[in-house]
């Protein structure tokens, strides 16, 4: 992480992070399953020779999983990251927004929930054999500095 949060220190009525439930978006709506999305993203993985996709951008990871929120003024995002594996999907998340249904829907999908901030600590310990893909134009610098050469 970066040792400074420049924000803290000049924006002192700054609200906290919102607490605004997810909520699954049917299938209808998806076009396709959380399980056929990941499925088609590993096939490229494998493709590139990447064991591990990092997804932070909050878009990108609504979509994948089938969610939306309420995180973000006029944006139906949720506060979030997402590291993919071939096996397993590590999200990134408050669990307090995630819901039953939601969360039994999800760790089918082989998906497990981890505190948010909690992302930068992983990434630190990421295996120097894995091979991480990610799109260096929308992770932040302290996470981007987090993953080991």
């Amino acid at each position: 992480m970066t040792e400074y949060d420049l924000c803290d220190a000049i924006w002192t009525d700054r609200p906290s992070i919102s607490k605004e439930p997810a909520f699954a978006l049917d299938i209808r709506y998806a076009g396709k399953s959380t399980a056929e999305k990941l499925a088609e993203l590993r096939r490229v993985m494998a493709k590139e020779g990447a064991t591990l996709q990092i997804l932070t951008s909050l878009d990108d990871i609504c979509w994948m999983l089938n969610i939306r929120g309420a995180d973000v003024a006029y944006s139906p995002l949720v506060l979030s990251y997402l590291v993919i594996g071939m096996e397993r999907v590590d999200f990134y998340v408050d669990e307090d927004k995630l819901d039953d249904f939601l969360r039994v829907s999800l760790e089918k999908d082989g998906v497990v929930f981890h505190p948010y901030n909690q992302i930068y600590h992983d990434t630190a310990r990421i295996n120097e054999d894995e091979t991480v893909m990610l799109d260096p134009d929308k992770v932040n610098v302290s996470l981007y500095r987090a993953i080991p050469e």
